[in-house]
């Protein structure tokens, strides 16, 4: 099978660096648009691109002619009472998960539509947007956001570019203990009493178990917004 190029926006760490890995392991040609590169020594295939999504370029350089997918991991984690929040909190939630997204899709769309096979795009959500939880207001209505840009593009650039979504639960990466360390007792009494997992699950839970490492799609036109809302047991966090 011949290598396959994808650039993963915010692959440097958490669920971003799991794809890598997986992408990698596949013998896949990787490029890693992120404001680090620590977590990429060693990794073979990879290319890293500094990137800044709260300040994103007009132009990606560096990008290969064809890319067959992308996929754009950033977010943020944000736990405040509604009337605490403030014109910046929103627009900082709205501008790293969404417009950061809208905005390097349209920069790298010519490169998915010159991939003879098709290619994809895979974006994030949160299970807050549809379930309704405390705390929530900022970030819920940026991803709300994304699952309408989802849609909107699967419509728009279907057969030859699929556009999915996935929204996980708590989910253990470095960004969900900096972010919400202080907010954390809100968010397991919150998860808990609205009958999701407590605990948070690893990065590389979201591959369900015994799933193949590598699963070849079509394109197609339809579009799935993949909920995970609660990880299976053998997949969380067991105490130290």
């Amino acid at each position: 099978m011949d290598a396959k190029k994808y650039l993963i926006v915010g692959g440097s760490s958490g669920i971003g660096i799991e794809i890598v890995n997986e992408l990698a392991n596949r013998g896949d040609e990787i490029y890693v648009g992120s404001r680090t590169s620590d977590k990429l020594a060693g990794l073979r295939g990879v290319h890293h691109l500094r990137l800044d999504v709260a300040q994103p370029p007009d132009l990606l350089e560096g990008l290969p002619e064809a890319l067959h997918g992308v996929a754009y991991c950033p977010g943020t984690i944000r736990l405040k009472p509604f009337q605490r929040l403030t014109r910046e909190d929103f627009l900082e939630d709205l501008q790293v998960n969404f417009l950061g997204a809208a905005h390097i899709i349209k920069a790298c769309l010519t490169n998915l539509k010159n991939s003879a096979t098709g290619a994809s795009i895979v974006l994030f959500s949160t299970v807050a947007v549809t379930t309704g939880m405390p705390f929530h207001a900022s970030i819920a209505a940026a991803k709300g956001a994304v699952e309408g840009l989802t849609r909107s593009l699967a419509a728009e650039l279907a057969p030859r570019i699929r556009v999915n979504a996935i929204a996980p639960s708590l989910t253990d990466t470095d960004e969900f203990f900096r972010r919400s360390s202080r907010a954390r007792g809100w968010r397991v009494f919150i998860i808990a009493i609205r009958g999701f997992s407590s605990e948070a699950g690893p990065p590389e839970s979201l591959r369900p178990p015994g799933a193949p490492t590598a699963r070849p799609i079509e394109p197609r036109a339809s579009c799935r917004i993949r909920r995970r809302q609660k990880f299976p047991a053998a997949a969380r966090r067991q105490p130290s």
